[in-house]
């Protein structure tokens, strides 16, 4: 079993992940559509296209997780987090 305090952290690394699916699918196709429309273009400028979308693919998980991470709120339990259990 996981710890608690974990959990958080494990989730919101899950959601980032599973965006990542999708951002990176959109990035690769935007780069394919970039490159077969430089396909008569300077070897330079594909490989700048290629490197620039390498670049958004690194730096769109980190932007993703955190934001995730940051619109958790607080992470110390509230009385009314507690429910029942604060109440006996």
């Amino acid at each position: 079993m996981m710890p608690e305090a974990l959990l958080p952290l494990v989730q919101t690394l899950g959601w980032t992940l599973f965006h990542f699916l999708w951002q990176g699918l959109l990035v690769g196709l935007l780069i394919a559509g970039g490159l077969s429309l430089l396909r008569h273009g300077t070897p330079q400028a594909r490989y700048a296209l290629a490197c620039g979308g390498l670049l958004v693919m690194l730096v769109l998980p980190v932007a993703t997780w955190w934001s995730w991470w940051s619109s958790r709120g607080p992470m110390v339990p509230t009385v009314a987090d507690m429910g029942e259990g604060a109440r006996s």
